[in-house]
């Protein structure tokens, strides 16, 4: 008789080669993201378009080889410089839109900020930098555990439990947004500790078909983080492919059309008849902001807004 298998080892910390496919999957996602703002066609991916960022920014969070000591200034630079500087652009902009139309400047930020608002799409910066600085510690707990299996069944009942009371708890839109997305951050995050093989990618990935699918059935709208974005995720990490100059670039760019695309919304819905719902505004609005941050992607402007 056979010795039963050993069950297999949380992988520890690495960083492996760039994957291509993960710099083109973000700027899917984003262009998803600009598709839903403009209310276009294909705007209705936007909860798995933003749990895969999210998952992303766990599983990269929790690989990272980063020394402890340097993570918090990364996170800052990379999520909260872009966020303080944006902010304070539509903070302006929305101040004199305001005081042009005669409207009460105060009232108008309110209802943007959260409790109320959700400061449009600038929400998910801070709430990617909590998950990056979170996902390295917890990796580490999860790994110095008994190992095999128990780490990401524990994330995946945490995942599950979340969806379903966050659901139910329906707190004010600001707040309601802001974990509505704590799924995939968990489930990326067991994508992390789990073995960097193939194999083990497409379990998961087949795992978080069959838990989105009967998540979907109670009619949790945001199961499809999970149904759609995290096996997306998963075929991904399972299948990674070169990364060369041009994708690297295209990644960099997803950030800036996340970023501006609002700004360039906006400028179009004033000087254009065009209106929301329009796919041909979606589309030129999606050109437009990529066309502007490729012209000047080399430049240091380009590398403080994002």
């Amino acid at each position: 008789m056979s010795p039963p298998a050993a069950a297999p080892r949380l992988s520890p910390p690495r960083v492996s080669c760039r994957n291509g496919s993960v710099d083109l999957l973000r700027l899917v996602a984003a262009s998803i993201v600009v598709l839903f703002h403009a209310r276009a066609p294909g705007g209705l991916l936007m909860t798995p378009a933003v749990g895969i960022f999210t998952a992303l920014v766990a599983y990269f969070a929790a690989r990272s080889a980063r020394p402890a000591a340097a993570r918090p200034v990364h996170v800052a630079r990379r999520y909260l410089r872009p966020f303080a500087i944006w902010a304070l652009i539509f903070v302006v902009l929305r101040s004199a839109d305001a005081i042009i139309s005669g409207e009460n400047v105060g009232q108008t930020l309110l209802i943007w900020i959260p409790p109320a608002g959700t400061m449009h799409h600038l929400w998910f910066l801070p709430f990617a930098a909590v998950v990056a600085w979170l996902s390295p510690r917890l990796a580490a707990v999860l790994r110095a555990g008994p190992g095999g299996w128990l780490g990401p069944t524990l994330l995946l009942v945490a995942a599950t439990g979340w969806i379903l009371l966050w659901d139910r708890a329906a707190p004010a839109q600001g707040l309601y947004v802001l974990g509505l997305y704590v799924p995939s951050a968990l489930l990326g995050l067991m994508l992390a500790i789990l073995p960097a093989e193939p194999g083990q990618h497409v379990r998961a990935g087949a795992a978080f078909v069959l838990l989105g699918t009967c998540l979907s059935l109670t009619g949790i709208p945001a199961s499809t983080q999970i149904l759609v974005g995290l096996p997306i995720v998963a075929a991904v990490l399972a299948m990674p492919s070169p990364s060369d100059k041009l994708t690297l670039r295209l990644a960099e760019l997803s950030l800036w059309i996340y970023l501006a695309h609002p700004l360039v919304m906006a400028i179009l819905l004033r000087l254009t008849d065009l209106q929301l719902g329009s796919p041909l505004l979606g589309v030129l609005v999606l050109a437009v902001t990529a066309l502007v941050g490729r012209l000047q992607q080399s430049t240091r402007l380009f590398r403080l807004l994002t």
